[in-house]
């Protein structure tokens, strides 16, 4: 640490089956600017084993499969600034990311099954916003936090079997996101928002659209001499949004769940 400069390096060492793996190291540095602000930046290595369901699923399995591994790097800049009742935090952060042997199941020639292959290579960058407030009004406190997500995710190698052109979007990755939340608190009441909007993407057979879901949460906060707990109503997809994230597999509609919380 020097004066506001702030340091970090990481070094992990693992062993699989007996014999290590390669060494993942991180380094990242931030420093403050000014009084509001504070910029932060890190590189690293990824490392990714195959599940075990890409290695012994049956079929398809494939025990011979490579880790995936590449290095990415990200940078953020924070501004933060808060009084007596309220508080408010902004922060935009730009990532990049290549990987190789990327592990994809895929329908192989002359075979009747999908199997999980290190086939292609992807790159994968975007840019993560988020703004946070909080403001707190007598016996009130409301928090509301609203964020958009820009990631492209794209095959680097052009694959035959699924048809993906190179430069071409990952299956299923959508590259526009945006969720808001409110939450309010009074007393020992408490409610809840959440809204996500989640952007088209490709599928294998057929294009899914975008779509908006809704969440709703309403609780009670108990406190006694002998435990203190939580009564919440949660009502999911709220507006019944019909949505797919993978073709004809269509999600749950509206739901609702009651849990009782007990610490």
């Amino acid at each position: 640490k020097i004066k506001s400069w702030q340091g970090k390096i990481t070094i992990r060492q693992e062993m699989v089956d007996g014999v290590f793996v390669p060494i993942t190291p991180m380094f990242g540095i931030e420093k403050t600017i000014g009084k509001y602000f504070l910029a932060k930046a890190k590189v690293s290595r990824n490392y990714r084993l195959p599940t075990l369901n890409d290695r012994f699923w049956s079929p398809g399995g494939n025990i011979d499969l490579l880790a995936e591994n590449g290095w990415s790097q990200e940078a953020t800049l924070a501004f933060k600034t808060e009084q007596k009742q309220w508080k408010l935090d902004i922060s935009s952060t730009g990532f990049n990311r290549n990987m190789n042997n990327w592990i994809m199941w895929i329908p192989l020639d002359n075979q009747a099954f999908w199997s999980a292959n290190n086939i292609t290579k992807v790159w994968s960058r975007g840019i993560e916003n988020q703004l946070n407030f909080q403001q707190q009004i007598k016996g009130f406190r409301c928090q509301f936090s609203i964020g958009y997500n820009w990631i492209r995710s794209t095959n680097e190698i052009a694959i035959e079997r699924p048809k993906i052109a190179a430069n071409q979007q990952l299956f299923y990755t959508p590259e526009h996101q945006t969720f808001g939340n409110l939450k309010l608190n009074y007393q020992q009441f408490i409610a809840r928002y959440s809204h996500q909007f989640t952007g088209g993407t490709m599928g294998l057979g057929e294009n899914l659209s975008a779509y908006h879901i809704g969440n709703i949460q309403i609780g009670y906060q108990l406190k006694t001499d002998i435990f203190k707990g939580n009564i919440l109503l949660n009502i999911q997809n709220i507006w019944n949004t019909e949505y797919f994230i993978v073709e004809r597999r269509p999600m749950v509609g509206r739901s609702f769940n009651i849990s009782f919380i007990v610490r």
